[in-house]
């Protein structure tokens, strides 16, 4: 295992919670020690979340949606970050291996460091590790005030969070080569549930909303045709996806079914906005 830095990194980690006693534990384990400061955000939660952290020694700090902006994150970033030049933006059931501290560490003590990063998820489906397979990248480590998140006029306007968007960063952004892990606990019928209702959104990816070349290739896949099938054969053959065997191929399939679901229900609402 790699060590660990022999300080703590000058960096505030944001978790977002929101019930999520299942999922806290885990990040909380996979970040205490290792950086300046942690902040739990959270939503007004029912279980034990609040008073797992607080039982760790993390500051909560409660967020209550006012029904109009800023969303949760671009909340965050204005109320509790600013005592670090560096801000981590996490999920709940999202964590950082000891290995990706290494990592991490390596790059915010460089005199040419960017101002922001993109760092990529290993997924976890169905409680096992995915090594292959499409994985998510997200643009949530930058330096402290450099970032800003967007309203997000593409998710449910009963929805708290900006959903899907990357934040906007003023600055020089790059890619940092480490591996952290999505693993949601929870079982599958919330994954369901849960993309279920983001499909429901106007533009579930953030595609219309978001600057830059990535943001040009996410529009553009968005008008693909057969998308649901591309989703299959990108996590599954392309990604070598099949390489983990039976949790490949699941995961490649709830993608597929994904985009099914975004791509009938548009086909749904241009069909009843024909009919009035």
């Amino acid at each position: 295992m790699p060590p660990a830095p022999s300080a703590p990194l000058p960096l505030t980690v944001v978790v977002l919670t929101r019930n999520e006693a299942i999922n806290l534990p885990h990040c909380l384990e996979s970040l205490t020690g290792r950086v300046a400061e942690i902040v739990v955000v959270d939503s007004e939660s029912t279980d034990a979340t609040r008073s797992i952290a607080r039982s760790a020694g993390i500051r909560v700090v409660p967020f209550r949606w006012t029904g109009k902006p800023p969303l949760k994150k671009q909340w965050a970033l204005e109320t509790v970050c600013g005592a670090q030049p560096w801000t981590l933006v996490l999920d709940a059931d999202e964590s950082v291996p000891a290995a990706a501290w290494t990592g991490i560490d390596r790059v915010l003590g460089r005199p040419d460091a960017a101002d922001g990063y993109f760092l990529a998820f290993r997924n976890w489906f169905g409680g096992r590790p995915l090594r292959h397979g499409r994985r998510n990248r997200k643009l949530c480590l930058f330096r402290t005030g450099r970032a800003r998140f967007e309203p997000a006029p593409h998710v449910d306007p009963h929805w708290e969070v900006e959903g899907h968007v990357q934040p906007v960063l003023d600055g020089r952004v790059d890619s940092l080569p480490v591996l952290l892990d999505h693993h949601d606990r929870r079982p599958l019928f919330d994954y369901f549930e849960r993309h279920n209702r983001y499909s429901e959104w106007p533009d579930p990816h953030g595609a219309e909303t978001q600057p830059g070349l990535r943001a040009v290739f996410k529009r553009l896949f968005y008008r693909l045709p057969g998308r649901p099938l591309l989703a299959f054969v990108d996590s599954y053959l392309i990604q070598a996806g099949f390489l983990d065997g039976s949790a490949g191929f699941d995961f490649a399939m709830a993608r597929a079914f994904y985009y099914w679901q975004v791509d009938a229900k548009r086909r749904a609402r241009a069909h009843s906005s024909s009919d009035r």
